[in-house]
């Protein structure tokens, strides 16, 4: 009886067809075909997911499928969490989605969740098609709604044909480059170029029939334009590709960034002005103190903001005073808070003051005069070279790395406080941690910023914790000049990635001895 049962069927069929077979119809499939956990992460990646999203396998296995969504778009995966862990199944959800090299694309994406054996909801699979070529047809098909688009989108946008001619522009496009229709109908595209750029638009044109070969196409660049009396503006340009009866056409998305490089420009000046404040504090460390190896990222490729890292020392008495500082914020942000804590801790541990009471004294400071919200993770150190002690307060800073002779690793100390200026003094615990060290098992202390850790190479990868030990390990017989002996990290970041602040310091507790 049991094998008339619907069930039992079921069963037959699946005995039938492998597993193989499925994988098959997956690597075979013109959609991506993208199995993610419930923590986000993806799980599986086929064939035509990295030809739609451009991005290998290997690059995407265990890397969150948000680096698929739009920034701005980010909400939509909770909302899709949550109907897939109730199990519902989600049919032809148009949205949009964002490839390797930024450029985004209109995608139609259906989910269903998986389950293990017994039932329990563990992922989802997604399937998702690249609806571009569909959304261009729909629209050039519907003369109207494109007609509506077209006069109403605020960019301005210019059509050509492959010989480079100009087609159409929209009334955008006429309002920013100040032509009427009847002057630029029939022309060719280089007239809305500058020179030395004129000729460069049809030599990319050409070789793109030619060859096929992608290079400006569906990617967004920074260019330059030129209006009809001349002036020249920068401009946010991205070229699509369609067909209009049977005939190839290129749309050009023009958009003036002119209030946007005065800001970058701006912000340029601001990131500037908060160096050389900070650079005020570092005037009194030209001599660095034997025993400390100070690096603040020096040779780092690629334009660095400064991002609120401070790395100061001090001695009085044969005592070596350390502050590591990590400030909130960006550029004059980041650096305001920075200037007071740091005359405030030069003033204090060249008299001697304990940790606690510099940590109190600090976390005072820019809980009643900075504004509120402004805090600084700091490390705090006191070391007694004479009697081996050391005294620490950490809050809110990547854990201390304690190193022995042979570049072992003795101990990680972990911060045990909240940023400094988060705690109303009356509430704030100042209370220190005290240690000895030996020669053999916590001779070498490392402090660094978590723009170490947390810094990416091209892949999206991050430097990590693994690396980090590495680096510290190979420091201790590194005699090399500075930039040379943190060439493994320099190496690693992605110049083109907008990157954290880098900070780290080396301490041989042996060599503060006197």
């Amino acid at each position: 009886m049991e094998k008339n049962t619907p069930k039992s069927r079921h069963k037959h069929i699946a005995v039938q067809k492998p597993e193989a077979w499925y994988q098959a119809i997956i690597e075979s499939s013109n959609d991506a075909v993208i199995g993610k956990g419930l923590d986000g992460l993806v799980a599986s990646w086929n064939p035509a997911a990295e030809r739609i999203f451009g991005y290998r396998e290997a690059e995407m296995l265990g890397q969150p499928i948000t680096k698929l969504i739009p920034e701005e778009r980010h909400g939509e995966e909770k909302i899709i969490l949550g109907r897939i862990l109730q199990g519902d199944h989600i049919q032809h959800y148009e949205t949009i989605r964002i490839r390797k090299n930024g450029a985004y694309f209109p995608a139609c994406i259906s989910l269903s969740p998986i389950r293990n054996n017994a039932g329990k909801i563990v992922g989802a699979a997604k399937i998702i098609r690249d609806v571009t070529e569909r959304k261009v047809e729909e629209l050039l098909s519907k003369d109207n709604r494109f007609r509506v688009l077209f006069e109403t989108i605020v960019d301005a946008v210019v059509i050509i044909n492959t010989k480079g001619t100009i087609q159409a522009l929209n009334p955008a496009a006429f309002t920013l480059l100040g032509y009427q229709p009847i002057e630029v109908q029939g022309q060719n595209v280089s007239i809305l170029i500058p020179e030395p750029h004129t000729n460069e638009h049809d030599t990319y044109l050409n070789n793109y029939l030619k060859t096929g070969v992608k290079k400006l196409i569906g990617i967004g660049r920074e260019a330059v334009c030129k209006r009809k009396d001349g002036s020249i503006f920068p401009v946010e340009l991205t070229i699509s590709e369609m067909n209009v009866d049977g005939e190839r056409m290129f749309a050009g998305v023009i958009r003036d960034i002119t209030l946007r490089k005065r800001c970058e420009a701006e912000h340029d000046f601001e990131q500037q002005l908060a160096s050389e404040l900070l650079q005020i504090l570092w005037e009194t460390e030209k001599i660095v103190q034997p025993g400390l190896t100070l690096w603040r990222g020096e040779g780092l490729p690629g334009k660095r903001y400064f991002s609120g890292d401070l790395l100061l020392q001090a001695s009085c008495h044969g005592q070596t005073y350390i502050l590591h500082a990590d400030s909130m914020g960006h550029g004059l942000v980041a650096a305001l808070p920075l200037l007071p804590l740091g005359d405030t801790f030069y003033a204090l541990a060249r008299s001697g003051h304990t940790i606690e009471a510099i940590a109190a004294s600090l976390n005072r400071l820019l809980f009643e005069r900075i504004p509120r919200g402004c805090f600084v993770s700091a490390s705090i150190l006191r070391i007694n070279p004479d009697h081996r002690i050391i005294e620490c307060w950490c809050g809110a800073m990547p854990p201390i790395v304690a190193l022995n002779e042979g570049g072992a690793l003795v101990t990680q100390i972990h911060a045990e406080h909240p940023a400094l200026g988060v705690i109303a003094p009356n509430e704030f615990d100042a209370r220190a941690i005290h240690w000895r060290w030996d020669d053999q098992q916590s001779r070498y202390l490392f402090l660094y910023s978590d723009g170490l850790t947390d810094a990416q190479n091209s892949r999206g990868e991050s430097f990590g914790m693994q690396r980090a030990l590495a680096l510290f390990t190979a420091q201790l017989e590194n005699r090399n000049p500075t930039e040379e002996r943190y060439k493994t990290f320099i190496d690693f970041v992605d110049p083109n990635r907008a990157q954290d602040d880098v900070s780290l310091m080396m301490i041989d507790c042996t060599a503060l001895r006197p």
